[in-house]
């Protein structure tokens, strides 16, 4: 890659790892973009132990047990005190990569649920 020049400084390519951009002769960064890949990480699997806790299987292999009875009972809201019933609750499908109730009436981010706190 040739090296171009402004009035005042030198520009010379940035060192690997530190992204896409330049770094002036004054050593002063400019950073055009960033080349870091972004890990997604999605629900795998997601299996009903009991009691309304879940053992959460995630796309880069980690997996948590969540206990979703306190976010359920501490909740007001009518459409999610339905999931009480435990036959309702257990209805789940993975849908793109995340845990889904009832067409989308109860859904959580999937970066709580990696956290196990919801």
């Amino acid at each position: 890659m040739n090296s171009p020049r402004t009035a005042s400084n030198t520009v010379t390519p940035l060192r690997p790892g530190e992204g896409m951009g330049v770094r002036t002769a004054t050593g002063m960064k400019i950073i055009i973009e960033r080349n870091r890949p972004s890990k997604i990480v999605t629900i795998i699997k997601a299996k009903y132990l009991k009691d309304y806790v879940m053992r959460i299987t995630f796309s880069d292999g980690n997996d948590r047990a969540v206990d979703f009875k306190p976010f359920l009972t501490n909740s007001g809201h009518p459409e999610v005190k339905k999931f009480l019933k435990e036959s309702n609750f257990k209805k789940f499908k993975i849908i793109q990569g995340n845990i889904n109730w009832e067409d989308y009436q109860m859904i959580f981010p999937i970066q709580d649920l990696y956290q196990g706190k919801i």
